[in-house]
Formats: C-alpha cells, structure tokens, sequence
C-alpha cells in the first residue's frame, strides 16, 4: 500500500481507501535566484526547466494547469525526490514541483543555497493505493482499511499524529 492521489488510469488497475490526511505541493526555487509568483503561467515563455518527479499525479486544478503546452514545454521528469534538491542547487532546473516539507526539510539539512517556496497550491487529500493483484489476494483488506482509517479519525489522538507532520 502507498498514498497516492486517485486517477482513471490509477483505478484501471487499484482501489483507493477514503483519504486520511492532505498534502501540500508547492513550486520550490533557490531563495536568492527565484522571486514569489502569484501564479503558474507567469513562467510560460521563460528559458528554464521545472522538474517533476514521473508518476507524479496532481490534483485535477494543478494537472489542467499543466497540460497547457507552454507549461508542458518547461516541465522536466525527473526519477527521483532525491534528484531534486541536487538539480536545484546546481541550476539545471530553475524549479521544482513537489512536497514543499520534503524538500525544505532536506535543504535545510545539507550544505547549500537556501530553498524557498514560490508559489504554494492548494493542499490535495492523500489516500491509500492498494493494487487490484492484492485485493484479489485479501478481498477483505480494503473494507478493513476503510473501517480502520475511519475509527482512527475518530480518536483524539489522530488530530496530534497529523501535527506531528513537518508542516500540517
């Protein structure tokens, strides 16, 4: 099982559990190179690259945004978190798209240029993936998730789990 954010594709082959949390996704760019943008398509026509992780399924605003052919020309799949940071810091992309705790977490930590986030999205539900080759193994098991993730909600220590999150 892994959180993810449900898809047409993504359901052709799993089921999802209700969401159990939200996530943030933000475009990140080194502090003193990447000034604040109130929105996305102000990077249309500009000679830079913004890296995003392959796979990656944003939420459906985010993801029409994207599919605007200027944004798609500046857009670079990256095959790995780990390469964003490292590609940032060495000015091959101007930009990333990602979870901003993540990455200003890990900026903070190593040696380098300061992070900053440039533009923040709306905050997206993260659910559990579970794929169909499971389920057909344990049919039970997302009923039980689904049960399971519902009583947690309900306990009072739910509310300090999710604060323990970088960032909530």
């Amino acid at each position: 099982m892994l959180a993810a954010t449900p898809t047409d594709e993504r359901r052709t082959y799993a089921a999802f559990t209700p969401p159990y949390r939200e996530e943030r996704i933000a475009l990140l760019g080194l502090a003193d190179e990447t000034p604040p943008l109130r929105d996305l398509n102000e990077l249309k026509g500009r000679q830079l690259q913004i890296g995003v992780i392959r796979g990656t399924a944003f939420p459906p605003a985010l993801s029409h945004t994207l599919e605007d052919p200027a944004l798609q020309a500046l857009l670079l799949p990256l095959r790995a978190n780990e390469l964003s940071l490292a590609m940032l810091r060495a000015r091959r992309i101007a930009y990333v798209i990602d979870d901003p705790i993540t990455i200003l977490h890990r900026a903070a930590a190593e040696p380098g240029p300061a992070v900053h986030v440039a533009l923040s999205f709306p905050d997206s539900p993260v659910h559990g993936l579970l794929s169909q080759r499971t389920l057909d193994r344990h049919p039970q098991l997302l009923a039980r998730l689904d049960q399971g993730l519902g009583t947690t909600r309900q306990h009072p220590s739910w509310k300090q789990v999710l604060r323990r999150y970088p960032g909530a």
